[in-house]
């Protein structure tokens, strides 16, 4: 067995990284004290800790030979919700403190959206999004991206209410027998022959955003005429807005606007002080040409 000295130090013996016994163990100890582990906790060992102290343990291990790129794969996963805080805290500190780059791989999207700055949704090995997180999280272009997207939860009732859900149906394939074509086809709704015949190039569709999806430029495309909703609250202006077509007007409750030929820029308000730029798309109407319920 090996104490927690031991194993912050490996890194250290195996590189040779130190000209002395005394260099070894001030090393070690540095490497805790900047992970948050006392120096006392050197001599004993990973079952003695918890799940958060064995996590700094191996973060210590990691940072041991100054690594310019630390690959962190599910670092907090198998940790309750206030841990997973202080440990995610954590990696922002030493991020700003040694300038490391993260390759950071999680299924929680919500840690994923607070600590990375590029995303990329990967189904069956396969990459198939790749963009900056406020991209991926406000305007998902691929199916798959889109399902989960609409997954994350919302800590807003009322807005949870009116997101809806994006239900995926089909068996997924086993990663040792993957079909034809594109990986997804078994599962997306908008599948079509060229999805199961062909894989979908990963192509770059704007500036720095690739998607592998063969569909991707006629999903996303703007509709001829689209339906906007959204809900008023007082001291706030508009805090949720959906795009529908005309066939799919499924928030009857909410109030209704059609625009033509006009580029329409919408903002969100938390507070009547806090107003910050929400969604900007081309909508390309002008008119005023309709109101609905």
């Amino acid at each position: 067995r090996m104490t927690v000295a031991d194993i912050i130090g490996e890194p250290l013996d195996i590189h040779k990284m130190y000209r002395s016994k005394q260099e070894r163990r001030d090393r070690i100890l540095e490497l805790m004290d900047r992970v948050g582990l006392n120096s006392e906790h050197a001599a004993r060992y990973a079952h003695e800790f918890s799940g958060g102290q064995r996590q700094r343990v191996g973060i210590a291990r990691a940072l041991a030979v100054n690594p310019d790129f630390v690959v962190c794969d599910e670092p907090v996963s198998a940790l309750d919700v206030s841990i997973q805080a202080q440990v995610i805290n954590m990696f922002d500190e030493l991020q700003s403190e040694m300038n490391l780059t993260y390759l950071f791989i999680a299924h929680d999207l919500l840690v994923v959206r607070h600590i990375s700055d590029r995303i990329a949704v990967m189904y069956l090995g396969r990459m198939v999004e790749l963009a900056d997180a406020g991209e991926i999280y406000d305007r998902p272009l691929h199916p798959y991206t889109k399902a989960l997207m609409s997954a994350v939860p919302v800590p807003d009732p009322k807005i949870a209410r009116a997101n809806k859900r994006v239900q995926l149906h089909g068996e997924i394939p086993s990663p040792l027998n993957v079909p034809a074509g594109c990986p997804f086809h078994t599962r997306c709704p908008y599948a079509k022959d060229v999805c199961r015949e062909s894989m979908p190039p990963f192509r770059e569709i704007e500036k720095g955003r690739f998607v592998a999806c063969h569909l991707a430029d006629e999903l996303n495309s703007l509709p001829d005429c689209a339906c906007f909703a959204f809900t008023e609250m007082p001291g706030s202006a508009i805090i949720t807005l959906s795009v529908f077509q005309h066939n799919e007007k499924e928030h009857v409750d909410r109030k209704e606007f059609i625009y033509e030929d006009e580029e329409v820029s919408f903002t969100r308000s938390c507070r009547d002080d806090d107003t910050q730029p929400w969604l900007r798309h081309r909508f390309c109407r002008r008119r005023f040409s309709g109101a609905g319920p």
